[in-house]
């Protein structure tokens, strides 16, 4: 699997202007690669499967629009809008599933921190929780963690594994003063013994 943002997605070889840029997709099948544009006709795994558009003043029209439409022409399985300031979508989340040729609504569930809907493609659940898009795991029950989280999980971990390697440091030191007392002692037993 393949998940990356605001990459362009050449459709066309040869034909630069042939290109749409998704503020995040997913393409099932494609290795998980560090890429600088995504070639369609490089790719065996094809279109991305999942594609989100953050709607802003200056996008909602085309996003709910031409996008939606050329996501439908090339096949992309689930298209997903979130409005981040609720100005242009209301509910802020719209996830579309691909039906032929068109988009048909995704349902939308009530929940006590917002609405949630499910997305097949990635077998999770993303949430409205007030004006914060999050990722859900059905089967974990947890909601993936988002960047900041991840950010402050990571140097808590860089933190204890700093903690741990002084802890290390510490017996190491204590085990060859152990040993260095234990020589001692047994160069002074030896002497006594007259050895």
């Amino acid at each position: 699997m393949y998940a990356s943002g605001d990459l362009f997605i050449y459709l066309e070889e040869g034909n630069p202007r042939n290109r749409v840029a998704p503020d995040a997709f997913v393409v099932l099948g494609a290795a998980n690669r560090r890429r600088e544009t995504y070639r369609l006709w490089e790719e065996p795994a094809g279109v991305p499967d999942f594609v989100l558009e953050l709607v802003s003043p200056s996008t909602w029209r085309t996003d709910v629009g031409a996008k939606r439409e050329k996501y439908a022409a090339l096949g992309v399985r689930e298209y997903w809008l979130h409005d981040p300031h609720g100005r242009h979508l209301q509910p802020a989340l719209a996830g579309y599933l691909l039906d032929g040729s068109a988009y048909v609504p995704l349902p939308a569930i009530q929940t006590p921190a917002g609405i949630a809907m499910r997305s097949d493609v990635l077998g999770l659940e993303l949430h409205l929780d007030g004006d914060d898009l999050r990722l859900f795991d059905p089967v974990s029950g947890e909601h993936i963690p988002n960047f900041a989280e991840s950010e402050a999980g990571r140097r808590i971990a860089d933190a204890g594994s700093r903690a741990a390697e002084a802890r290390g440091r510490a017996v190491e030191a204590d085990l060859r003063a152990a040993k260095t007392r234990t020589a001692e002692l047994e160069r002074a037993l030896r002497q006594r013994r007259g050895e």
